[in-house]
């Protein structure tokens, strides 16, 4: 698993990042108030992971704390709460 990445910020969409490292972009979902707190594109950035494999895709996303990772984890074993309300509960 991946457990962190350490790169530069190449792309910052309105729910996702890009973060380049070593020559390979991740595509990154991100809380909105992690996308509020980013600096500049072509800064560096480090940030902790979550992957998720599911049948028809797989999909990583990104926290700047462990804290806010292990949240994100917490709240997804409730019962109904998937990965994207679990970023919208992690954006307020």
């Amino acid at each position: 698993m991946i457990a962190s990445l350490k790169g530069v910020l190449a792309s910052i969409g309105k729910s996702d990042i890009i973060i380049e490292v070593n020559g390979i972009g991740y595509l990154l979902n991100v809380s909105s108030k992690l996308i509020s707190s980013l600096g500049n594109l072509g800064s560096n950035l480090s940030l902790f992971t979550d992957l998720q494999i599911k049948d028809d895709k797989i999909v990583m996303y990104g926290f700047i704390h462990s804290s806010e990772q292990l949240l994100f984890r917490l709240l997804q074993s409730v019962q109904g709460v998937g990965p994207k309300a679990s970023l919208s509960i992690l954006s307020t």
